[in-house]
């Protein structure tokens, strides 16, 4: 279970400084005036490249982890309290990271398009395993994110259209959901709670037939060789053309190699994907590197439908990974780096943001990284600065709980499966809607809103 039973209440900041973008989301807007969606994209930049390949940070050399935490480090120690070196830091925060789980979706909207259950199951697959691909060449670490923080961003995908009508690894005809006038999908996120570090977020595309919200609750640990982010908590994304629900876990992160062995980061444990209306259950086990040998990346798991097992899963989450139906013994590819279209993300610049958003917060940490070369100084006193702001602001705030986005929550169970998540201890968006989209209507979840007030700072 994520939680004890005697969790300390998240601190929060004032309600005074709550206040900012969020407030216009306010005055839900109608949705009719879709050119707003497509005619004022021509003056976008063009599409980023994958996410680590984007950033020369990647290609830097940095000293040594060893000397810088051979004094703090003991076996089973919370890395809560131990201070990781600036140089290792990866120029974004965690609720940008997450973000990455949205970079392919093309096969989301081709599942929300596809009536055949089958051919369903394996885009929502392929979305769900594309989602944990993105990971730096070395080890980095995003920042951790201050209470209150919020990223937004989102994707034109008029802008940045999907490049097959055919889908390029299961030969399907995807014309139909790909193609013509789309909607942009919009994603927000918030550090909903400090103690314990809980980060929430939501995203939709409601016009495409799809909607998530979920929470991230992130503990971390060191076990000798090895440092580690255990990610808790769940998310579920709806369906909203069926009325379906798919409910996700995640696995963890690991920075490998600290003393010896090669320094590199991977995902390791567990993850699970489940739509008990279909009576579907994916497993997928992230593989942990041997210490000498092997590869970084590997992958096993199955996928069952009422408990009767239909398809393997195998290979590498990171370039390529392979379902196998148990039925004919067929291999399908259902994640490859080199054929699934990256759809970049489209953020407002720094001067335009409120100061709670997460570019804005640390910007001065990213400059100072991203400085030739990097100055990890300043890095470091910016670092302290906003860490600094932050225990000020939870100081003065006392036990005054107030987010933008998101509210406690308790979910449902879904079906025959009960959780193991206690009443209560759930975060929802606040404004989503699970119904079905209606042409012309009004903008339900107001991620509309959220869409035109970025895109209005990056033209």
């Amino acid at each position: 279970m994520p939680f004890s039973d005697g969790m300390e209440q998240p601190d929060a900041l004032e309600t005074r400084e709550l206040q900012g973008t969020a407030g216009t989301l306010d005055q839900p807007r109608d949705c009719d005036d879709c050119d707003d969606c497509s005619s004022a994209s021509d003056s976008e930049p063009e599409s980023e490249k994958h996410a680590y390949e984007l950033h020369s940070w990647n290609d830097k050399k940095v000293p040594s982890i060893v000397i810088a935490l051979l004094k703090q480090l003991r076996p089973g120690v919370d890395l809560t309290h131990v201070t990781l070196p600036t140089f290792i830091l990866e120029p974004r925060s965690l609720l940008e990271k997450w973000s990455d789980f949205i970079c392919y979706p093309m096969d989301l909207f081709c599942a929300m398009a596809e009536d055949d259950t089958k051919r369903r199951t394996l885009h929502l697959l392929s979305w769900f395993c594309s989602g944990f691909s993105m990971l730096p060449p070395g080890v980095r670490k995003p920042y951790n994110p201050v209470l209150g923080e919020t990223f937004r961003c989102y994707q034109n995908h008029n802008r940045n259209p999907f490049q097959a009508t055919i889908h390029p690894r299961f030969g399907f005809d995807i014309s139909g959901a790909v193609s013509g006038e789309h909607h942009p999908t919009v994603y927000i996120a918030e550090q909903v709670s400090h103690h314990p570090p809980i980060s929430a977020f939501y995203f939709s595309n409601r016009k495409a037939g799809f909607a998530s919200t979920g929470w991230i609750f992130t503990r971390s640990k060191f076990t000798g060789n090895s440092a580690g982010s255990i990610m808790e908590g769940r998310g579920r994304l709806y369906d909203l053309v069926r009325g379906q629900v798919w409910e996700s876990t995640w696995p963890s992160a690991w920075g490998r190699g600290i003393f010896v062995g090669q320094y590199a980061m991977e995902m390791s444990g567990e993850a699970s994907c489940c739509c008990p209306d279909l009576g579907l259950e994916a497993k997928i086990k992230f593989l942990k590197k041997p210490l000498f040998g092997g590869e970084r990346g590997m992958i096993g798991g199955e996928v069952r439908v009422d408990g009767r097992p239909v398809y393997t899963i195998s290979g590498n989450h990171i370039t390529h990974s392979v379902v196998t139906d148990l039925e004919d013994g067929q291999q399908i590819c259902v994640y490859d780096k080199e054929l699934d279209q990256l759809i970049d993300k489209r953020v407002a610049p720094v001067a335009a943001q409120e100061p709670h958003e997460s570019r804005a917060i640390w910007t001065h940490v990213t400059n100072a990284l991203e400085m030739e070369p990097p100055d990890y100084e300043a890095a470091q006193e910016a670092k302290i600065a906003v860490e600094e702001e932050q225990r000020r602001i939870r100081k003065r705030a006392g036990t005054n709980v107030s987010t933008r986005y998101f509210t406690r929550d308790t979910w449902p169970d879904l079906g025959d499966r009960k959780s193991k998540v206690k009443p209560g201890h759930d975060w929802t968006y606040r404004w989503i809607c699970t119904g079905p989209y209606e042409e012309g209507g009004e903008d339900p979840d107001r991620t509309m809103n959220v869409y035109r007030e970025i895109r209005e700072h990056v033209q």
